[in-house]
């Protein structure tokens, strides 16, 4: 709540300063429909240096620039009709309640009711990624307008007329001179934008995930659930005492108690119902960590602290079926202390077993991009690799969310402005390759016109779905 109210006194303080440099500069500025220009010639000489410097590079980089921008394109068109068929064709709609169009405005996340889904989207972060999304990607649109020898008018920012909080940076290049260029430098320019998107979201999420380990500290193996065991219905002896004689009377016993004890005809002993169907059933293993009802993270064992899976194997290794131990765990804050006593693990029956079961593999990087997808919500942030991990100070985690929304706003800027449709990036790439192929400006604006409504129809056919599932 306090980061909350600091990031609203800043997003008026941040209103007001804004209202007032464009009332001081207003003749400076120009209305051009529902936006305000505020220009300046400081990108252009940014523009000339890193244009001349960098030629050669450049060039290289613009065929790389081109085939990302077809790629994306082609990403963007496919998760468009992915997403509409799931949404047209579920009941998704009744579950999540928000539009499936949805403007990326500060506390989208509480206005829409995706505060469990996302992480809180504050105006601080809305402000610092919009300002690096914005920049990167028109300047790159002018840098590669410099390679082409297209001339560079002005650049600046954009500010809506009657709410200024929402803006964007803007590169004015001459259009008659980019018309008179040929396809490749054309394309190049159109794509650069979007190039320079997802190379600052791979920039971010390097330092992303470098800023984790270095504001967060592994204190102990995080209990992710239970050790469980799929078990035949025809292989189960007991259910709460009572001998089973056929799967009939095991389905009937099942179907009383959600916390049946099992046993199977092995010996091996489950606790509760979790799934079942006429040939299998879900249970927990009757396990020590089951039976003292462990949680949070194991940090001690007799003393002795766990820091990861490796700590944990070890240590364990060095344990005797049948002993004591005592446990500390971290859950919610707190630290617990239990006593347990090691069985036999049902798979390797030499070996102690506490019985939970861990997040994470192997994989370094597999499981970095899993952490980076499971942290939209906030509960999966500090578990890493079947780790829990702690902040090492009060703000570790408002940064960490701050470079996690600059990583996913230049992705979504990059794929949005590939779509092809008219006024952005994608739509004009899109007419330029259609152009190219048809030799012909009437087929063309066809080709374009007709995405355009199916993407038109799309979109209001969710938005109906949308509508209709209040009712």
């Amino acid at each position: 709540m306090k980061v909350i109210i600091i990031d609203i006194i800043f997003l008026i303080v941040f209103g007001v300063f804004v209202s007032f440099l464009l009332f001081k500069n207003k003749k400076k500025l120009k209305q051009e429909g529902a936006l305000i220009l505020y220009r300046t010639k400081i990108g252009v000489r940014f523009i000339d240096y890193i244009g001349k410097k960098f030629e050669k590079q450049l060039k290289i980089i613009r065929g790389f620039s081109i085939s990302l921008g077809y790629i994306l394109m082609l990403g963007v068109v496919y998760l468009i009709i992915r997403t509409a068929y799931i949404y047209l064709t579920t009941q998704i709609s009744r579950s999540v309640k928000a539009p499936p169009v949805m403007p990326l405005i500060p506390y989208f996340t509480e206005f829409f009711g995706l505060s469990e889904l996302f992480p809180p989207f504050y105006f601080t972060y809305f402000l610092i990624a919009i300002v690096i999304v914005a920049s990167v990607h028109e300047l790159s649109h002018g840098i590669f307008a410099k390679i082409a020898k297209v001339r560079i008018k002005s650049t600046g920012f954009a500010f809506l007329k009657y709410f200024p909080l929402f803006f964007g940076a803007f590169v004015e290049q001459d259009e008659k001179e980019m018309k008179k260029r040929g396809f490749v430098e054309q394309a190049g320019i159109l794509s650069a934008g979007v190039f320079a998107n997802i190379i600052a979201a791979i920039v971010f999420f390097i330092i992303l995930v470098g800023y984790f380990h270095l504001a967060f500290s592994p204190i102990g193996v995080y209990i992710d659930n239970y050790a469980m065991g799929i078990i035949p219905i025809n292989q189960i002896s007991k259910i709460n005492n009572i001998t089973i004689n056929n799967t009939e009377e095991a389905l009937d016993l099942l179907n009383k108690s959600i916390n049946a004890s099992i046993e199977d005809k092995s010996g091996i002993k489950y606790f509760g119902v979790l799934a079942y169907n006429e040939e299998y059933l879900a249970s927990y293993f009757d396990s020590p960590a089951l039976k003292a009802r462990l949680k949070g993270a194991i940090v001690k064992i007799n003393n002795e602290s766990i820091k990861s899976l490796e700590d944990l194997k070890e240590i364990l290794k060095q344990k005797r079926v049948g002993e004591n131990i005592s446990i500390v765990t971290y859950n919610d804050g707190k630290l617990e202390k239990s006593e347990i006593t090691l069985k036999k693990n049902p798979f390797n029956e030499k070996s102690p077993w506490i019985g939970i079961s861990v997040r994470g593999g192997e994989n370094f990087i597999k499981e970095t991009f899993k952490h980076f997808l499971s942290s939209t919500q906030k509960k999966n942030l500090k578990i890493f690799q079947g780790v829990y991990y702690k902040e090492k100070f009060y703000s570790a985690e408002f940064f960490y969310y701050l470079f996690w929304w600059i990583v996913l706003i230049n992705l979504l800027v990059a794929l949005f402005n590939m779509l092809p449709f008219a006024g952005l990036d994608g739509g004009q790439l899109f007419y330029i390759t259609s152009l190219k192929i048809t030799r012909s400006e009437k087929i063309s604006k066809k080709i374009i016109g007709f995405f355009n409504l199916i993407i038109l129809i799309i979109l209001a056919l969710l938005m109906t779905k949308w509508i209709f599932s209040f009712f």
